[in-house]
């Protein structure tokens, strides 16, 4: 296998809620946007520098916009409907097919939902999820 990774090789995972955490595809998830934090700026100067001095704050997970394809009888679209009118975060994962060690997971809440359905196209189910943890990289971060 290669490392470089294409969009069919990711998938995005849904946790059962369970302990030891277990997670399940969204088999009808199309796009994820993307993934990850960023820190805000500190600027840090004092009276003896001579330049600005900068460093990170904490960080904060971004907004993920996850486009599911509209099946109104599929359980992780109702699931993310339910989380988002619970309130609650929700653990998620984006791993790779073929190696479940390489992954990201972080928590979630899901803070909107929408439909599309232009006439004569597919309908689809659109989430914003908001980041409200640290991204982990398994692979990494477990060495």
């Amino acid at each position: 296998m290669s490392d470089e990774l294409i969009g069919n090789d990711l998938v995005f995972r849904i946790g059962d809620g369970g302990s030891p955490e277990e997670f399940e595809d969204i088999c009808v998830e199309t796009d994820f946007g993307e993934l990850g934090e960023e820190k805000p700026l500190l600027d840090i100067t004092s009276r003896c520098n001579t330049s600005r001095k900068y460093r990170g704050g904490l960080p904060d997970g971004l907004e993920i916009p996850l486009v599911t394809n509209l099946v109104t009888s599929d359980e992780h679209n109702r699931e993310l409907y339910r989380a988002y009118k619970d309130g609650l975060p929700r653990n998620f994962q984006v791993a790779t097919k073929d190696s479940p060690e390489e992954a990201f997971n972080f928590s979630a809440i899901v803070r909107g939902w929408k439909i599309a359905a232009a006439v004569g196209e597919k309908g689809t189910f659109n989430f914003t999820l908001k980041i409200d943890s640290e991204v982990s990289w398994a692979s990494v971060d477990e060495e």
